[in-house]
């Protein structure tokens, strides 16, 4: 039976709120993978390298427990949100676009065109129902799933003579690695208090922290792993993560993307891991390459939704 309410609404309030978010997502954790996952929950919401957590809403069932949440990322026009699923109605789907909208308007540059972007995975019918319905239209973007065994065999990383491969050394080196990523995907999104907020969280793990180092001490290329282990658990694989993978424009053509993703691969596979997947966006042909270079496969299609928002 499809539970409708009633729901009461408010801001996030901290701490507590996380936690509770958690267990809903470890409860009824999201069939499709869509981010956020629990692991990502405390970097997203930390308030020291954000304004996500000012840009968050719970809703809450009759008990007072939390029954979904939504983030807006402002600084990419993104809306992230979670439902138990018996409690998402069409009137609360109302008031959360509603309120992302509201957002938006708030804290967006005064000038250009507003939208509110979500992802859904294609199979995910629902999702992609739920915003059809409210006036979301698909575009062209599209994030794709690539995924390999890491039971078959594949190559060694080779990097340049001189170079070093490495985890980041620490928190110092945290600057230099801001940089890097900044220049490598042309954004300021990275931002130095929110890489030491992804390193502070319980479960980071300085190993699956990869860099290229060129001979004369630059910080040139990044991988950054992950392990997944409470999905591992429920799903009963054995599956890592390439989260992200960046070569300084200054180094380019040089072979380390190649290098960095087969690090990246030997890495998850000393950790026992027997798969890895990574996404990469659809209009970027040059990394696609290079991964299927290295055996990588679609597995699954994002596409992202847009609805535009008045001002």
């Amino acid at each position: 039976m499809r539970w409708a309410g009633p729901f009461a609404s408010r801001p996030y309030r901290g701490e507590n709120d996380l936690s509770a978010m958690q267990g809903l997502l470890r409860e009824h954790p999201d069939t499709f993978d869509h981010y956020p996952g629990v692991a990502d929950m405390p970097a997203l919401l930390d308030p020291a390298a954000s304004e996500n957590a000012a840009n968050s809403r719970v809703w809450e069932d009759a008990q007072g427990q939390i029954a979904g949440f939504a983030v807006v990322q402002a600084s990419l026009n993104n809306l992230y949100f979670h439902f138990r699923p018996d409690s998402l109605n069409e009137s609360t789907e109302r008031e959360m676009l509603a309120w992302a909208a509201d957002v938006l308007r708030r804290v967006a540059p005064a000038d250009g065109p507003l939208t509110l972007d979500v992802p859904a995975r294609e199979e995910d019918t629902a999702r992609v129902a739920l915003l059809v319905r409210h006036g979301f239209v698909p575009g062209d973007d599209r994030t794709l799933g690539l995924s390999r065994s890491l039971v078959e065999p594949f190559l060694e990383p080779n990097l340049p003579y001189g170079w070093v491969l490495r985890p980041l050394a620490g928190e110092g080196e945290v600057e230099a690695y801001v940089a890097t990523h900044r220049a490598a995907f042309g954004t300021e999104t990275m931002t130095v208090p929110y890489r030491l907020a992804i390193m502070r969280e319980a479960g980071y793990r300085p190993e699956l922290d990869l860099v290229a180092i060129s001979p004369d001490g630059t910080l040139a290329a990044l991988c950054v792993c992950f392990i997944n282990a409470e999905r591992n658990a429920r799903t009963e694989r054995k599956e890592g993560e390439i989260g992200i993978v960046g070569t300084h424009p200054t180094f380019r053509r040089r072979g380390l993307g190649r290098a960095m993703v087969l690090a990246g691969m030997r890495t998850l596979k000393q950790q026992g891991m027997e798969s890895v997947t990574l996404g990469v966006a659809g209009t970027n042909p040059a990394a696609i390459h290079v991964y299927e270079s290295v055996g990588f496969r679609v597995h699954a299609v994002t596409r992202w939704y847009s609805l535009t928002v008045s001002r």
